[in-house]
């Protein structure tokens, strides 16, 4: 059987994924971080595949400010920007500094 890793991610044409100034409030910063992922969902039927990737591959590995913003501990209670039911039904590992119990989610 043939493994294999992809990566996807959302850049501006500048090469952004989130503007400065990121909070708990405003996961995307300063800017308009949402129009860089609204065309994904806008035309499901035309983004199949995209849609596909990021709900059936079998593990996920994130950065920090994908999984919450700030640096030091990530508050224990904290489940990420999405809530009690994530995008992600299949393990994810958050590449951190900080390590915290593993929690299971939805």
């Amino acid at each position: 059987m043939t493994q294999q890793v992809q990566a996807h991610m959302t850049l501006s044409l500048e090469g952004f994924g989130t503007g400065v100034n990121q909070t708990m409030e405003r996961p995307f910063g300063d800017g308009d971080g949402e129009s860089l992922h609204r065309w994904m969902f806008e035309d499901g039927e035309n983004n199949k595949a995209e849609m596909a990737a990021i709900t059936e591959y079998g593990a996920f590995i994130m950065g920090r400010n994908m999984f919450g913003v700030g640096t030091g501990p990530i508050d224990p209670d904290w489940k990420g920007w999405w809530g009690a039911n994530p995008p992600y039904h299949a393990p994810v590992f958050v590449l951190t500094h900080n390590p915290r119990e593993s929690i299971t989610m939805e």
